[in-house]
């Protein structure tokens, strides 16, 4: 807690609360609006005051209308207006301090599972930003906050949560696969991100004998997994990446190197 004083009559001050890390500051509060009586109780204690004061203050700010005030969250919404794309729109906030004057917003945007977000920072008059190439199956995090003289206010923030779909990309062998005559020893990595189309739940490594025709043999493996070893084989493999909507895009061959010995197979 915390009282402040030497506050003047006929002034309208604003007070805002901020947490401090080693990072820095936090997201301020509300701002609280104070209009001190201009015949205050000169008898109540200073001490008397503190214990009325709001607790767990760490951080108090105190300015007149034609100084430093920080504005409010504003407005804040999110849609997708294709399967790749979300418009954010916001405006200003929804209280307003007479004479406060908006010097501008910033919006911070991005997939929820990555750091840090992108930052964007816009004029007064600038309402409205489009996000390309949004990934499908993810869920994206907003954040917009708008600024006056007194620097940037309380964020208002939203998310987005975009289908999933079948996967776009496949499972990429490493060149690094221990391939032998008569086995194969092969690792694998996700596809890329934007590419995955949603939560990793199997893989299915499929195999054939060279020169055979029919169906490949597949094997269903835990998205934990990503290496595999296949022995006595004379084989073209592809490792195929699935979700729970449906399994895509099979990876590129890799056989192992020839001359194929005799194996007893």
């Amino acid at each position: 807690e915390m009282v402040i004083g030497g506050l003047q009559s006929d002034t309208t001050y604003s007070i805002t609360v901020a947490a401090y890390t080693t990072k820095g500051d936090g997201a301020r509060s509300k701002s609280k609006l104070v209009d001190p009586d201009p015949d205050p109780d000169e008898t109540q204690t200073a001490a008397e005051r503190a214990r009325e004061s709001p607790r767990g203050c760490v951080f108090c700010r105190d300015v007149s209308a034609e100084s430093e005030i920080v504005p409010g969250p504003p407005y804040l919404s999110v849609a997708q207006d294709s399967e790749t794309s979300a418009v954010v729109c916001w405006d200003t906030p929804d209280v307003m301090i007479p004479g406060m004057e908006l010097q501008g917003y910033r919006l911070q945007f991005g997939r929820k599972d990555v750091s840090p977000l992108a930052t964007l920072e816009f004029t007064p008059q600038e309402r409205k930003y489009t996000v390309a190439s949004v990934h499908r199956g993810a869920t994206y995090l907003f954040k917009v906050q708008a600024k006056s003289r007194g620097g940037f206010g309380e964020e208002a923030t939203a998310e987005l949560q975009v289908p999933e779909h079948t996967p776009q990309g496949y499972p990429q062998i490493s060149e690094s696969s221990n391939v032998t005559c008569c086995s194969v020893e092969l690792a694998w990595s996700p596809p890329v991100l934007a590419e995955r189309n949603g939560d990793i739940t199997e893989y299915t490594l499929a195999y054939q004998e060279t020169g055979v025709g029919g169906t490949p043999r597949e094997l269903s493996l835990p998205a934990s997994q990503s290496t595999y070893v296949l022995n006595s084989l004379k084989t073209q493999l592809g490792v195929r990446r699935e979700n729970p909507r449906a399994h895509e895009c099979r990876s590129r061959a890799l056989q192992p190197a020839d001359p194929v010995s005799d194996c007893g197979v």
